[in-house]
């Protein structure tokens, strides 16, 4: 229960944070990206206010990863995170001893709320109230692991525990009203932060499939169901900004809102809807084509952050806990090692630094190296039908993201020097974090946490 919740006061009181993260929305999913066939007002109304970022990588190829990798600053594979999805009654998580948005905050006097959609371990040492946050509700778990709704999962169950804190307050919660009754409890948070300085992480779990939505949103859409979701969605957002305006909050909160990773595909005909698209690029859930971890990202600060912008600087999810901590105040140390950096220079409306954020993106679906980005160049290491472990030059894929955003048209014959400049980058990224296929284990990975199962 919040009531009484928070006592901390400070007299100088930092931004808020308010981070919303959609499940499996595509990079055309947002009016701002080309979205056709269902509305996302409010969202689009903080792009055109802030910043709406064109080359957003969300850090993991699925729900797991994307949520570790945007709550530590970490590539999932340095946290023992790579490719997991923790189900119920599992015995292993998200490490509670590695640093996240909520430890590092505390420093700083924030109160911290997670709403939503956790899916970092689903055992209680792993949940939110575990990991440093001061208030948790929501599911440990997907709705998807539901066994009438899912029928060849790996693992069922046939109830979704919805939690208040430690408390199970429903044994098995109903997935339609998830988007509302989360709205609902984010605003109670925000309410009863007082005058503390907050950090809230919304976590829907909406649009993972199986779908579901609340009666007034059924049919809102000329897109089918999937549309009617999202502006289910868009319409959360526009009630937390609204309860900020209200609260005199929204001028110095800086909202975020992203995606965990791409859409996941299938056909209308399997489905029975339409789903979501990655729309100009290709790929979706669980690969590293463009369109599974490139993602929608949107970030406004009344205060601080000038409208208008659109920024095609790479940018990735464990780039928010450095920046936030630039802006709480917090001395981040970079031990033990993180991958994010502080973006905030370049979304500030000041001249932008020389350099860019970074000069590289790695692309790993669950341990194993499967591309590289470096500029506009995209170097294709590994694939899942390819059976070599070291492939010769000529089994590379080299695409230019710039002209080729469907990743079709090979240049790696004619490009033999970016070849070899870019194995370099995937070496290093084989250094650093490892690679399965390679036999490789990184230098400074980490093991995820894990209880006995006695």
């Amino acid at each position: 229960m919040l009531k009484g919740l928070f006592s901390k006061k400070k007299e100088t009181v930092p931004p808020n944070v308010l981070i919303v993260v959609a499940d499996d929305l595509g990079y055309g999913d947002l009016g701002c990206y080309g979205a056709v066939g269902f509305e996302t007002a409010r969202l689009d109304q903080l792009a055109a206010d802030g910043v709406r970022f064109t080359s957003y990588y969300s850090g993991g190829v699925n729900c797991t990863g994307g949520r570790a990798a945007l709550l530590t600053g970490c590539y999932p594979n340095r946290i023992g995170m790579g490719g997991r999805s923790f189900p119920p009654g599992g015995f292993t998580g998200l490490n509670p001893e590695e640093r996240n948005l909520a430890t590092m905050l505390a420093e700083a006097g924030y109160v911290s709320g997670y709403v939503g959609k956790w899916t970092l371990g689903s055992h209680p040492h792993f949940l939110p109230n575990n990991q440093g946050f001061d208030y948790w509700f929501g599911i440990p778990f997907s709705h998807s692991f539901l066994d009438q709704e899912v029928e060849d999962a790996i693992y069922l169950t046939s109830s979704l525990p919805l939690m208040d804190d430690e408390n199970e307050l429903e044994e098995d919660t109903d997935p339609a009203f998830l988007t509302r009754r989360c709205t609902e409890q984010a605003a109670e948070f925000m309410e009863s932060a007082g005058d503390n300085p907050f950090c809230l992480v919304v976590s829907h779990a909406m649009p993972h499939r199986p779908l579901a939505l609340t009666e007034e949103f059924d049919g809102r859409s000329k897109y089918g169901i999937y549309g009617d979701v999202i502006e289910e969605i868009d319409w959360s957002v526009g009630a937390l900004v609204d309860v900020l305006a209200v609260l005199e909050k929204l001028e110095n909160t800086i909202i975020i809102f992203t995606s965990d990773n791409g859409p996941a595909l299938q056909s209308e005909e399997v489905l029975g809807y339409r789903s979501g698209t990655p729309r100009p690029y290709r790929g979706g859930k669980g690969q590293t084509l463009e369109g599974g971890v490139r993602v929608p990202c949107i970030v406004n600060w009344p205060a601080r952050i000038p409208g208008g912008q659109v920024s095609d600087e790479m940018v990735c999810g464990m780039d928010w806990l450095p920046t936030i901590a630039g802006l709480a105040g917090v001395e981040l140390k970079r031990t033990p090692e993180i991958d994010g950096v502080d973006i905030f220079n370049h979304i500030n409306g000041e001249k932008p630094p020389e350099e860019p954020v970074r000069e590289e993106v790695y692309y790993y679906r669950d341990n194993r190296l499967q591309a590289v980005r470096q500029g506009p160049w995209k170097l294709h290491v590994y694939r899942g039908d390819w059976d070599v472990e070291k492939p010769e030059k000529s089994d590379y894929m080299l695409f230019n993201l710039d002209s080729d955003t469907t990743e079709e048209s090979n240049l790696a014959d004619q490009n033999p020097e970016l070849i070899d400049e870019l194995a370099k980058v995937a070496d290093r990224a084989r250094r650093e974090l490892g690679d399965s296929v390679h036999g490789r284990r990184g230098r400074s990975t980490r093991k995820a946490g894990e209880v006995s199962m006695g």
